[in-house]
């Protein structure tokens, strides 16, 4: 029997050595006498015609030349029994190898499998050794079309530079993969082809995405980094966004930095709530997101699984309008939601959590289920200032663009630090006045339309919007109804009359009666006369009162009006000045002046409306269609004035008998 058909194996049992035979399956506790030692090898290595055959390795690490010429015998008889176990073991199948003692029968000897040995040497030096282990642990090694956005970047990725180092360039190729892995230099050529305005754009991008993660030391602050990159691509063209997201992805694949690369994440997070990717590379990104969300770190996971969210969204939503304030990228890195607090009229607080993909339409609606309101078209979200300026929030606005707006807004005001002010003492004072302008959210009614009685929450609310205009002059009312008004407040506050509830009320009539009617000499005059009207109320619900006092203001004038200062700019039987109440029945022209009504439509006579960036126009029929009447208002707020009236129109339309 040839020699190298018998290999030398250890039996881990008895820590003996036995032989078997690769051909013939047979094993012996003792040496065969064709079996020679690889120490006792005195001339060169002469490989089998077996182990001459061409064979594919199992791994490209251990294809290593079997040329005699390559190797001297020293290379191998320096191998020790345990390493040709090991190689022996390696090449075989698994099985299992019984230990049996030497002096007991042979017969239990385990069967071996018949099979082929690969010519296998050992690497002939430490430093390949060394070479190799450190290409193993590269990931660079892995395939590069394994890569989620190896398809994308081998269509779309620029893969020619132009060298700088002459005076005649030259193009040079560039490697694929080296585009697709990070690294720790910054790169000279955009990864997708743009256009040369944009080209600086992007480098410099990189250049705060990597002082972003920490890979390159930088003297701005970490959150100075972000928004230089999101106020420099959010205007800019998809190609430069595609760009951005590219990079980061680079960034992240095959970074040795944890730490880099959860500010990566979190960098890309943020970009994903600013400017969506393209729709070629969103597929893309959402295999690479996918590849991450079952990564073994938690915390790279749960990013990714945020940015698979958020990619999901910003198709839908689109971009933002504004840039994301410093708590949203809090909350990005928290992996949490941002807690808004939404008023109502009388000041109560009511708590919800919002995300970055929250519109105003959305948040109204978790409002009105949070009170109750079965009829939500006649409430909504207005955005109030400290100066009492308000305005309808649109339906498709994101909630945290207006509080990125706020606090720019704020910023702007307040100017940069350090700035010398060149203006008066005065102007000084009007400037300070402003910047300490706040804002707030508040949920009140928007249409004033009829309310059954048993509904309890709408009821509630416009009880509050009505108190709210008539202690705040908004309603005009007389002395009596503004007397009879407070005592109806009075009940549904402190319920039935006990004089130990009210013994302060004269500090109090503020809140109760509207400041033209009240003065410093009728003030306790005027507390007798509520108190007196409040103990001859009834023993009535709460609900009721609330009801009496609702009927009571809608004999009021204007009752339930939104008004609009105008500029008459057609009419010659008008003034100039005027101001639009827009109500429930339809449109008054009121005098500024005196508060007299100059003109009164209903909705059935008005033909048609629209607005323009600083004026609104309607036309009212008068029987004959040649007597139109058209009236042209010049003022900013036509669209809120144009939407008011179409909400209006169409709550009508919906109450009116539909025919068979």
């Amino acid at each position: 029997m040839d020699a190298d058909q018998w290999v030398q194996l250890l039996d881990r049992g008895s820590n003996t050595y036995y032989y078997a035979n690769l051909v013939t399956q047979e094993s012996t506790w003792e040496a065969p006498p064709s079996f020679i030692k690889y120490e006792d090898i005195e001339t060169t290595f002469q490989p089998s015609s077996r182990a001459s055959e061409p064979e594919k390795s199992r791994d490209d690490s251990s294809r290593i030349s079997t040329d005699s010429s390559k190797h001297s015998p020293s290379d191998f008889s320096s191998s020790e029994p345990e390493a040709q176990q090991q190689l022996a073991e390696d090449a075989l199948p698994e099985a299992t190898v019984t230990s049996v003692a030497p002096d007991e029968p042979q017969t239990c000897l385990p069967p071996i499998p018949t099979l082929k040995l690969e010519p296998v040497v050992p690497e002939t030096s430490s430093a390949a050794s060394k070479t190799k282990k450190k290409q193993a642990a590269d990931p660079h090694d892995v395939p590069t079309e394994s890569h989620p956005l190896f398809a994308f970047a081998r269509k779309y990725y620029n893969l020619t530079t132009t060298t700088k180092s002459c005076l005649f360039s030259k193009s040079k190729p560039l490697d694929l993969r080296s585009r697709l892995y990070w690294e720790s230099g910054l790169i000279t050529t955009p990864l997708i082809e743009l256009p040369k305005h944009q080209m600086k754009i992007a480098l410099q991008a990189f250049r705060n995405i990597s002082g972003f993660m920490g890979n390159r030391s930088s003297g701005k602050g970490q959150i100075d980094h972000c928004f230089k990159l999101l106020r420099n691509v959010a205007p800019r063209s998809p190609d430069l966004k595609n760009e951005i997201y590219c990079q980061l992805c680079k960034q992240l694949t095959g970074n040795p930095d944890m730490n880099a690369v959860l500010n990566g994440w979190l960098l890309l997070n943020a970009c994903l709530i600013t400017f969506p990717p393209s729709k070629e590379l969103s597929p893309y990104l959402e295999q690479f997101f996918a590849q991450h969300a079952v990564a073994p770190e938690t915390e790279i996971a749960l990013y990714a699984t945020d940015a698979i969210h958020s990619l999901q969204s910003c198709f839908q939503k689109g971009e933002r309008k504004e840039l994301p304030c410093p708590m949203e990228i809090h909350a990005l890195r928290d992996h949490s939601l941002i807690e808004v607090i939404v008023s109502l009229v009388d000041g109560t607080p009511i708590k919800i959590s919002v995300s970055a993909w929250t519109t105003c339409g959305e948040l109204s609606k978790t409002v009105s289920q949070r009170l109750g309101i079965r009829k939500t078209q006649a409430f909504a979200l207005f955005e109030c200032s400290s100066r009492h300026e308000e305005r309808v929030i649109e339906a498709d606005e994101r909630i945290l663009d207006l509080y990125a707006l706020w606090e720019r807004i704020g910023i702007e005001k307040a100017g940069k630090p350090g700035k010398k002010n060149k203006t008066n003492s005065n102007n000084s004072a009007q400037k300070e006045t402003t910047s300490e302008r706040t804002y707030k959210l508040l949920y009140k009614v928007y249409l004033w339309i009829d309310f059954d009685d048993e509904l309890v929450e709408e009821i509630n609310l416009v009880y509050l919007q009505a108190v709210h205009n008539v202690v705040n002059g908004i309603y005009v009312a007389t002395l009596e109804k503004c007397i009879e008004l407070a005592s109806y407040q009075l009940y549904c506050k402190h319920g039935i009359y006990q004089s130990d509830r009210v013994i302060d009320f004269v500090s109090e009539i503020d809140q109760y009666i509207p400041p033209n009617i009240l003065s410093p000499v009728n003030r306790a005059q005027l507390a007798d006369q509520v108190l007196a009207a409040f103990a001859a109320q009834r023993d009535n619900s709460v609900h009721e009162c609330k009801w009496s006092y609702l009927r009571l203001c809608k004999t009021l004038r204007f009752y339930g009006a939104a008004f609009f200062a105008v500029h008459n700019t057609r009419n010659p039987k008008m003034p100039t000045d005027v101001a639009l109440a827009v109500h429930y029945r339809g449109l008054t022209l009121v005098s500024v002046e005196n508060e007299a009504p100059l003109a009164q439509y209903l909705y059935v006579d008005i033909a048609s409306w629209g607005y323009s960036a600083n004026s609104f126009v309607f036309v009212v029929t008068q029987g004959n269609k040649d007597d139109n009447v058209e009236h042209v208002l010049k003022t900013s707020a036509g669209k809120h004035i144009n939407d008011i009236i179409a909400a209006y129109v169409k709550y009508i339309v919906t109450l009116a008998p539909t025919s068979d």
